[in-house]
Order: C-alpha cells, then structure tokens, then sequence
C-alpha cells in the first residue's frame, strides 16, 4: 500500500514525462540516458464527492491561461485503472527540464499573484479532498516518445541503479524485447519521504491489443524468465500499477519560465 501510494502515476503518461526529456529519433530498443537535472511531480489525487469534472475543467481553461501557456514543461491528467486498496482515484503529472525551471515556475505561480493562479488554485483546492506529492527523475527510456494509452508502473528497490539499468539495457537487446511496441523509461525517486521503494518502470503501450501481445510475451519468453531471475538478484519488487491518460497538455509556448 506505501508503494501504490507512492508511484502510481503515471504515470505518463509518461510519454510526456519522457518525451519531454529525450530528444531526438532512436531506434526502439535503444537505450537513451536522461539529462540529469530532469524533475517530474505526480499528485496523488482524492476528490471530493461531485468535484472530479470541475477539476479536470478548471485544468484545462488554466492551461490555456496567458500564465498556463507559460508551463516549461507538460502537464498529463490520469485515471487510475487498478491500484490496490489505495483511495485516490486519479494522478496529475508536471514535468520540467531542469531544477531551474522547476523553481522558477514555483515562484511565479505561488509567489505572482496572477488572477489565473488565483483561479486555477481556488478549483484545485475546493475539489480535492487529499493530494500526496512525490518528485522523480527520469534516468534512461527505450522507445519513440509519442502518445500511449496505457502505462504499467512498476516500483522496486535497488542498492545499485546503474547496474540495474545496464542489466535491463541487455535485456532490450533480445528478440523478445524487440517486439515490444511501446515505450519502457525507468525513474529514480528524488524527495519522496520514507517508502519501501526507490524507482520504477513505466511502461507504456499504445493500444489495450499492444498491452494484450506484451503480457503473452510476459508469460511465454526465456528471455523475460531470463531478466526476472537476474533482476530479482539486484532489486526487490513490490507491486504494479495501472493507468490511463484522460488529458495531456504538451508545452504550447514559446514564452516559457526557464
């Protein structure tokens, strides 16, 4: 349960949380490493009874607000297909480049006083009945960044990432990962309080047919049997979660706070 609390997010929607830091085209298993001082949020969300739509409302006109408009990075709105006994229903996502302008968009939306704020913050605060915050970076992904209907999250624990992540790069290189059609990134926990895990996949699939051939992959493959023994010796796992991207607001100026 501390875990589903942590990391179910979004997760991605995550084909903006790393299309915002990957750049440039690769080939599908190929492994792209992250620009380092990435940041991404998720808000796990309980809504007040009947306040779910005035959310998702005032989201949008706020984002297409002269300050909205401004966001460095994107925003995904999510939906909670399948978390346990967790309370919280759906997940917002933030992404930013950097640190920087992570700070920097803090301060001009808390600090500025704009009536879209203001706004944006009174619907955000009469809807919501508990937000938990959680903040990640992205560490490497494989796959194109585009728009993905569904992510997978799986947390787990690790004393040795960068070995873990060349361990699962190996594993991108065999016959069954290259039929993987979507999107795999793998985060570390960056301030995210005392929890059981301390990183995650998210994987991501276009369609529910491409999620449907990726689990038969799952259960058939020597080469996942393979992975799972040996990631099982460098990582402790400790659930999975399912989610669905409802709204995905991509950065749509050029006058942006960094």
């Amino acid at each position: 349960m501390i875990l589903r609390q942590i990391f179910m997010t979004l997760i991605a929607f995550s084909c903006f949380i790393t299309g915002n830091v990957f750049a440039g085209h690769h080939e599908k298993t190929e492994m792209v490493m992250a620009d380092p001082t990435n940041v991404w949020t998720v808000g796990r969300i309980t809504f007040k009874d009947g306040k779910q739509m005035g959310f998702r409302q005032g989201l949008a006109e706020f984002m297409q607000s002269d300050l909205g408009k401004k966001f460095p990075g994107t925003i995904t709105y999510n939906w909670s297909l399948s978390d346990g006994s967790h309370p919280a229903t759906h997940d917002m996502v933030m992404t930013f480049p950097n640190a920087s302008a992570w700070a920097k968009w803090n301060m001009a939306f808390f600090t500025g006083g704009t009536p879209e704020a203001q706004k944006w913050g009174s619907i955000f605060f009469d809807s919501v009945e508990q937000s938990t915050n959680y903040t990640m970076t992205t560490v490497a992904a494989w796959g194109p960044s585009e728009q993905y209907a569904l992510t997978e999250v799986i947390p787990f624990r690790t004393d040795d990432l960068p070995k873990f992540v060349g361990e699962f790069n190996m594993f991108m290189t065999t016959n069954t990962a290259k039929e993987f059609k979507g999107r795999v990134a793998i985060h570390q926990c960056s301030y995210c309080g005392e929890q059981e895990a301390n990183a995650l996949f998210t994987v991501q699939h276009k369609t529910p047919e491409d999620f449907d051939a990726w689990r038969v992959q799952l259960a058939t493959s020597s080469d996942v049997r393979d992975w799972i023994r040996k990631a099982q010796t460098i990582a402790t796992f400790v659930g999975n979660s399912l989610v669905a991207n409802l709204d995905a607001y991509p950065v749509n100026s050029a006058q942006l706070l960094r």
